[in-house]
C-alpha cells in the first residue's frame, strides 16, 4: 500500500513539474518538484526509497526533458542515494534540517546538469549568472519543500505507525 501511494504522488509531482510549476517562473528559473520529490523520499526513507524514487523520477525527466536519456535517471538514482545515507543521522521532524539538505542537493543536482550541458552541447561557460539561477532555484524549491515536506513527513509518519501496529517488516 505504501508504495501504491507513493507512486501516486510520484506521477502526481511529475504531472504537476511538466505542466503547472513551469508558469511559476522567476527570472527564468521555476522550481523543480521532482528534485524535491527525491530529496524528501530519500530523506523520509533510506536509501532504497531515495533510489527507487530517484530512478522512477529521473526516467520521467528523460523523457520529458533530456536530450540524452540516462542523465537525469543516473542523477537521480546519485541524488537518491546520497540523501538516502542521512536519514538516520538528522532528526526528521526538524523542518530546518530539510530545508537546509534541499537547498544543498539543488546546488549540487543543478551544477551537475549545468556542467553537463556544457560539455555535451559545447555551451558558453558563465558562473556567475549559473550561480545566481542555481540560488534562485534553491530557493523556489526551498518554498516548495515547506509545502510538500511536512504532507511526506505525516504521510511517512502515518505508514510506521501502521507497519509497528501491524507487524510488518520491511
Amino acid at each position: 500500500m505504501r508504495w501504491v501511494v507513493i507512486s501516486i504522488i510520484m506521477l502526481i509531482g511529475y504531472i504537476f513539474q511538466t505542466t503547472i510549476i513551469p508558469s511559476f517562473e522567476l527570472w527564468g528559473v521555476f522550481p523543480n518538484l521532482i528534485l524535491v520529490l527525491i530529496c524528501c523520499f530519500a530523506f523520509l526513507g533510506g536509501s532504497k526509497d531515495g533510489i527507487i524514487t530517484g530512478v522512477s523520477l529521473g526516467l520521467l525527466s528523460d523523457f520529458a526533458y533530456g536530450r540524452v536519456i540516462g542523465l537525469y535517471t543516473l542523477l537521480g538514482l546519485y541524488l537518491g542515494l546520497f540523501a538516502g545515507k542521512f536519514n538516520k543521522r538528522f532528526f526528521k521532524d526538524n523542518y530546518l534540517v530539510a530545508l537546509v539538505f534541499m537547498i544543498i542537493c539543488t546546488f549540487v543536482y543543478e551544477s551537475i546538469i549545468y556542467i553537463f550541458s556544457v560539455l555535451i552541447y559545447n555551451g558558453d561557460f558563465h558562473v556567475f549568472s549559473a550561480l545566481i539561477k542555481i540560488a534562485i532555484e534553491a530557493f523556489l524549491n526551498a518554498i516548495v519543500a515547506v509545502v510538500v515536506y511536512p504532507i511526506l513527513l505525516k504521510l511517512n509518519l502515518t505508514f510506521e505507525v501502521n507497519r509497528k501496529i501491524f507487524g510488518r517488516v520491511r
